[in-house]
Formats: structure tokens, sequence, C-alpha cells
């Protein structure tokens, strides 16, 4: 693993020092291979974390899975982070896939993390997959994914989510329980940087093709339809045993974060329809 990151750190360095100065995202998205790498080397590398020289940052590494020698890293790092989790059985069915999801407009760089990751704690475990970010239409569609969503998703992951509710009480993801650090890795902090995203389009503070738009809603409403699956399952358990008080925290802090999610949507004009109550599928209106 050492010798991966290390890798990775020399190609970035190379291509910084091909930089110069700051470069746009208009001018590497025409530029050569060694300007893009630069480009990305400048934005991506800073959220990359190192104990002296960036304590702020928050991942491991970045891989540029358009580039060969990136790819192939990465892929070794995904395979690592299976076995870690003692799923690497899983490795050759789920991992062509997660580098697939790349090809979607808005998820052309995707936060990747190991299951077991520790949450909310800034350990920093995770990885960042990078597409080919320069077929995005312009600088409001990156900057909607790099600061819309993925530094959103970042903090979340890293430092955890904490919110005040109506009553001035405060509400926290507690990872210590199984179980909501499961459904927030599986759902819940996607859903919940998805709508931040999804809100800054809906509200014009980005202006993003419709290509870009309808894959964020896409994007937000699979994990929409997890997240309402899962919930369901915990009201349940609870429904069964009402007198459980850690069930009750975990449905009281799902119940904060649905309808906090949905307030803040609601603020910028987009509201939710059900269109299937069984199969917990819904549609989007005014965005």
């Amino acid at each position: 693993m050492k010798k991966i990151a290390a890798g990775l750190i020399v190609m970035a360095c190379a291509a910084a020092s091909a930089r110069g100065q700051s470069i746009s995202f208009e001018d590497a998205k025409k530029g050569d291979e060694a300007k893009k790498m630069a480009f990305l080397d400048q934005e991506l590398g800073k959220l990359v974390f190192d104990k002296e020289k960036n304590p702020t940052g928050f991942v491991k590494a970045w891989f540029y899975v358009a580039n060969p020698e990136h790819k192939a890293k990465a892929e070794e790092v995904m395979k690592e982070e299976f076995k870690k989790d003692g799923r690497e059985k899983f490795y050759e069915k789920e991992a062509p896939a997660i580098l697939k999801s790349l090809e979607c407009p808005s998820s052309r760089i995707l936060p990747f993390y190991r299951e077991t990751a520790p949450m909310a704690q800034r350990k920093c475990q995770g990885y960042l997959l990078v597409g080919n970010l320069f077929d995005l239409r312009d600088e409001a569609e990156y900057r909607s994914l790099m600061d819309d969503y993925l530094l959103t998703y970042l903090r979340s992951r890293e430092e955890g989510l904490k919110f005040k509710d109506a009553e001035d009480n405060e509400q926290e993801l507690n990872p210590a329980i199984p179980i909501l650090r499961d459904i927030a890795h599986a759902s819940l902090l996607n859903l919940y940087a998805r709508s931040v995203q999804m809100a800054k389009i809906a509200g014009k503070a980005r202006t993003v093709s419709d290509a870009f738009r309808k894959a964020v809603v896409q994007n937000y409403l699979a994990s929409h339809q997890l997240f309402l699956r899962q919930f369901k399952k915990e009201l349940k358990i609870w429904d069964d045993n009402n007198e459980n008080t850690l069930q009750k925290e975990i449905v009281d802090f799902l119940t904060f974060m649905r309808d906090l999610i949905y307030k803040e949507l609601k603020k910028a004009g987009v509201a939710h329809k059900e269109i299937n109550k069984d199969t917990f599928e819904y549609a989007l209106e005014g965005i």
C-alpha cells in the first residue's frame, strides 16, 4: 500500500511541476494529458491527508482511472480494501460496477471507502476515484460535483453528521451503533450529499446541462429508495419493541435526517412525489 501511494505522489508531483501556476478547469479540459494531471493534482492533492503537510485532508490518495497506470493502482487498492472487509470474493463482481459508475456525468469523482472503515473520526481511510472529468460541460458542472457533492460527502464521512433540531437540540450520527454506520455507508451519506448538490442546482446557484441535472436526480433517487427501505426495516423493529432505547435512538436520528433533507430541498423548490409505496419509488418535482 505504501508503494502504491508513493507511486501516485511521484506522478502527481511530476504533473504539478508542469503547471507553474493555477490551472482553470477550462484550460485543463482543452489541454494535454500533463495539464489534465496537473489540474487534478492542484484540485485533489489538497484533499489528500498528510499529518504534517496537509492535516486538513480527507483521503489517502486519488486515482485518475482514465489513465491506465492510475486505473491499475486503483484496482489494486480496491482489491485490498475488499480483503480488509473479508469480502474479497465479491471484488470481481462489484469493483467493475463501481468503476463503470464513473461514466455517469454527476459521478466523475466518487469517494471509495471499505464498509468497515472508521466513520466520523477523521481517520482518512478513503480514496477518490476519478473518471473522465474533462467530459463535463464546464466549470459549473465541475464545481457542482467537487464543491457541492464531494466535499459535503467527505466532511460528513470524516467529521460526522451533526445538526441542531428545531428545539436547538443536537442531532448527531453515532457511528458506534453498527446499523447507523451501515446505513450511513450504504445510503445516507450519499443521499445527504446529493441533496446539497441538488438544492444548489434547483436554486439556480449552479447552472448545469439537462444531462447532468438528470444524472444528479437519478443518483439522489437511487440513494433515497435504498434509505427508505432501510428506514422502514428499523421502524418495524421499533414498532415491535418500543421499549428498546437504542432502537429509539436509531429511528429518531433517521427520522431527523429524512425530515432535514426534505425541508432543505423544499426551500429550493423541490418536492417529493410518491410513485409506488411498496417499492419506495419516488419522483421529484421542481428540478
